[in-house]
């Protein structure tokens, strides 16, 4: 209820810039204190701003070592909080032998600035570029979670390097943030009869438009009932995207960006990954 409010207070004071974000300051944990290796980061903006978070190092929990990468992750985490609450999805990856670039978007965590749909497109770009640079000897790729993935589709296709990633996974994405906004909308039978004009308030980065343009490698995830982002939303997006694509959707599981929770679809993305990887430029 407090999001929907959120959208009406949008509607009557006629700017919608920022509710689509919820940022925290403070972490909740970091790696240190779950005893993972990792360094920690900053990179600079085309604005002149500081995006803060870390890198997670490929890691062997058998002997407790780093470990040789098979490549580099960028990870663009949700809408909410911090990248300290979101960490806990992609540790997996680094224990799968890659390297994982886990930075905040400006106004979240430790970085600078306050959080706009635009500004988390740039900042997007902003990780990537930095993982390119950094690691010009490692395959790149991008994994996209509920906001982050639509901000990826984005980012990815105006951004100037894309053709040197090598894959993309989005998982949880909405189609379209004015569609997303409708959905919360027509849930409460107060704010029903507004949706349309309300959500014509709300700033749009057309995500569906983004994925038919890119022809990167994709793979779609979600689940069934997920209660936060429809699965129609992703099935939209993989029907809209230009090939290469794929799609997996977890049968009757209700819960929102849970995906890689399951053991079979952490092993669809490796195999994804692994499939799609590209020689160093």
């Amino acid at each position: 209820m407090k999001k929907i409010l959120a959208f009406i207070a949008c509607f009557f004071l006629q700017s919608c810039s920022t509710f689509l974000f919820y940022p925290e300051k403070t972490y909740v944990s970091t790696p240190e204190s779950l005893q993972i290796p990792f360094e920690n980061v900053d990179i600079p903006t085309t604005d002149d701003l500081v995006l803060r978070g870390w890198l997670l190092k490929a890691y062997s929990l058998d002997d407790g070592t780093e470990t040789e990468p098979k490549g580099v992750i960028v990870f663009l985490h949700g809408n909410a909080e911090n990248i300290s609450t979101h960490i806990n999805g992609v540790l997996w990856l680094a224990l799968e032998g890659y390297h994982v670039l886990a930075v905040d978007y400006r106004g979240f965590g430790h970085s600078d600035g306050e959080a706009t749909l635009s500004g988390a497109q740039d900042d997007a770009q902003a990780m990537i570029d930095y993982a390119l640079k950094r690691f010009p000897d490692l395959s790149v790729g991008v994994f996209g979670q509920s906001i982050g993935g639509a901000v990826a589709l984005s980012a990815i296709n105006t951004f100037a390097d894309k053709d040197k990633i090598s894959a993309v996974i989005i998982d949880s994405a909405f189609s379209s943030t004015r569609r997303i906004a409708r959905d919360k909308l027509s849930s409460v039978w107060l704010t029903w009869p507004f949706q349309y004009p309300i959500s014509w308030t709300v700033a749009e980065n057309n995500p569906e438009k983004h994925a038919s343009e890119l022809s990167l490698p994709k793979l779609f995830l979600s689940a069934q009932d997920d209660p936060v982002v429809p699965a129609y939303h992703t099935q939209r997006l993989f029907e809209s995207a230009a090939e290469p694509k794929e799609l997996l959707v977890l049968p009757n599981v209700v819960c929102h960006i849970c995906s890689t929770l399951d053991k079979s679809v952490r092993l669809k993305v490796l195999d994804f990954l692994e499939q799609h990887q590209k020689a160093p430029f």
